[in-house]
């Protein structure tokens, strides 16, 4: 998987609060009790929802620089 699809779709959950962690490709929800992976799909249109958020400008100034 495309490393700036990775970053973007962590950058959609920080912005929603959830905390996640990359690794080898992978993205995982962390619970703190335990890590879900999440799907190469649910990564892609994570990824979308915040491009599409970036691009409509519905971020806050520098937002998405101040994530992770």
């Amino acid at each position: 998987m495309e490393t700036e699809t990775l970053r973007n779709a962590d950058k959609w959950f920080a912005l929603h609060d959830i905390n996640t962690f990359i690794h080898k490709d992978k993205i995982y929800i962390d619970t703190e009790t335990f890590e879900l992976e999440l799907s190469e799909k649910e990564i892609e249109y994570r990824a979308e929802l915040y491009v599409n958020l970036k691009n409509k400008n519905l971020l806050k100034q520098n937002t998405y620089e101040k994530l992770r």
